[in-house]
C-alpha cells in the first residue's frame, strides 16, 4: 500500500490546478512537504444521468456518508461495499471496469 503522506489523491477537475504549482514549488501546497507530479493519483468519479456521482459498478450514489474506496492504479472510485462483495470475498484482485490489478486507498 501507498504511504498516506507521499500520495495526494484528487478530483480530476483539479489536477489541472495543482500540476504547476507542484511543477514551480515542488511542494504540497497545503503541508508544503515536498512533492512529486508522480505522488499524484487523479482520481476518477462517475456520474450517473442525474448528474450525482455514483458508482457505476453497483449503481449506488454517493451520499456524505458513503465509504468509497479509491483504486491507485486506474484512480477509479466505488463504494467500499463494492470492492468487499465483488473483490475481497471472492479474491478478485482486479479493477471491476479497467481489469488492472488492484491497489486501494481507503
Amino acid at each position: 500500500m501507498l504511504s498516506s503522506h507521499k500520495t495526494i489523491l484528487i478530483h480530476a477537475k483539479n489536477h489541472r490546478n495543482i500540476i504547476p504549482f507542484i511543477k514551480k514549488y515542488k511542494r504540497n501546497p497545503v503541508t508544503w512537504a515536498p512533492l512529486k507530479a508522480s505522488d499524484l493519483i487523479k482520481l476518477n468519479f462517475h456520474k450517473n444521468e442525474k448528474g450525482e456521482y455514483w458508482d457505476p459498478v453497483a449503481s449506488k450514489t454517493f451520499t456524505d456518508h458513503t465509504h468509497i474506496v479509491a483504486i491507485t492504479t486506474s484512480g477509479n472510485v466505488y463504494c467500499a461495499e463494492t470492492i468487499e462483495e465483488l473483490n475481497r470475498k471472492p479474491k478478485f484482485w482486479r479493477d471491476l471496469m479497467t481489469g488492472s490489478l488492484l491497489r486501494l486507498i481507503q
